[in-house]
């Protein structure tokens, strides 16, 4: 999550990561919390298979 945008330096002053599963605190004005365990259906692996899945045909 980035947050805090800098438009000096043209990026971001504060970086947050997680792991996925843990959730995360999407702050004010939005304000709840986030669970991440269904983001991993979203990212590319690199050609490598995620954890617990069959590696994708090429």
């Amino acid at each position: 999550m980035h947050g805090s945008p800098d438009q000096k330096v043209g990026g971001y002053r504060v970086v947050r990561a997680a792991k996925f599963g843990e959730k995360v605190l999407l702050p004010d004005p939005i304000g709840i919390e986030l669970g991440t365990e269904i983001l991993k259906n979203y990212v590319r692996w690199a050609g490598k298979a995620p954890p617990g899945r069959p590696r994708p045909e090429t």
